[in-house]
């Protein structure tokens, strides 16, 4: 069963804001879209785990995708984490292309493509770590010892692996997406006795949902884009043009391609909590929106269903990123 499915990441959806918030020819513009093919590579590999997950039964087994829990001492995050009865599995998913061989000896991971060679850190170290950090955590509410296994998932298919005949690690400890129902199988073979009742089972579910602890990025900042090079105006929702020009009761209509909608308003007020702020007056809203009506602009945030402080002028307005 997925307790926590897979969504597009908070930092995803802030790059892809300001990559139709800027202006084209904006100087940040390259380095704006360079992070969003990165983070988006990240998020397709683990989205790939989906279908090879769908075979475990979801009676047996709970799912967290992108879940980050405190030890006591440090946060950490896991891609994918599986819990059942008789053991706990961490999935660390890497989505990279070429040939990758893992050095032992100086725990990094080596990429050749194109004849290029790049290093990257040893993701071998990354999951022993993760898997010290959730024991710590099971440890610390007071479950007993449980098998926690930890594996490098390797996305992509094309993706050729190597490694020095030494390290029999990597062997193990390395899959490849079909393999990860086989590896699951083989783990109920190896651990076929229950270490927690059914019902100790749903408790620590619960407890992991609750103890997830998002972070928000600011990704604005961290390229050091000023809240002023953030172009306001309705986009398009099909050519992302904007301004879309208000037509009143029939909602905004694109100058560029022509398209109508009624319901355009929602995404650019998500692009403001994005990018801007998670609050906003109807002061704020109505210069976003390019907009000049107090009473139409009360009434599209009023159809946002946020949570509001305060009353009459002073209201404020709670946007919920979806």
């Amino acid at each position: 069963m997925i307790i926590k499915p897979l969504t597009s990441p908070q930092a995803l959806k802030q790059l892809e804001a300001l990559k139709r918030r800027i202006a084209p020819g904006h100087p940040k513009m390259d380095s704006v879209i360079q992070n969003f093919a990165i983070r988006n590579v990240g998020y397709m590999g683990e989205k790939s785990l989906e279908y090879p997950l769908s075979f475990l039964d979801p009676v047996k087994y709970h799912i967290f995708h992108d879940i980050r829990m405190f030890d006591g001492t440090h946060y950490f995050q896991i891609d994918t984490l599986i819990l059942s009865t008789s053991f706990i599995v961490i999935l660390e998913v890497k989505n990279i292309s070429g040939t990758l061989y893992f050095d032992s000896d100086f725990n990094q991971m080596i990429r050749v493509q194109n004849e290029v060679k790049d290093s990257f850190p040893d993701p071998l170290i990354q999951i022993r770590r993760q898997q010290a950090q959730l024991i710590k955590w099971i440890n610390l509410r007071g479950y007993p010892h449980f098998p926690v296994k930890a594996f490098v998932v390797i996305s992509n298919p094309r993706t050729i692996l190597q490694a020095s005949p030494k390290n029999q690690t990597s062997h193990e400890k390395i899959l490849q997406n079909p393999q990860i129902p086989f590896k699951i199988a083989q783990l109920e073979n190896e651990y076929a006795s229950p270490n927690i009742s059914d019902q100790e089972f749903y408790t620590l579910s619960e407890t992991v949902s609750k103890s997830h602890t998002p972070i928000f990025s600011d990704i604005r900042n961290m390229h050091q884009i000023p809240k002023a090079d953030i172009r306001s105006g309705v986009h398009c929702l099909k050519c992302f043009n904007l301004p879309m020009m208000y037509m009143s009761r029939r909602g905004w209509k694109c100058t560029l391609c022509g398209f109508m909608s009624k319901d355009a308003y929602r995404e650019t007020l998500m692009d403001y909590s994005l990018l801007i702020n998670q609050t906003i007056t109807n002061r704020d809203a109505r210069n976003f929106l390019q907009l000049t009506s107090n009473s139409v602009v009360k009434n599209l945030l009023n159809s946002m269903e946020s949570k509001t402080y305060g009353n009459h002028k002073s209201r404020i307005y709670k946007l919920e990123m979806n």
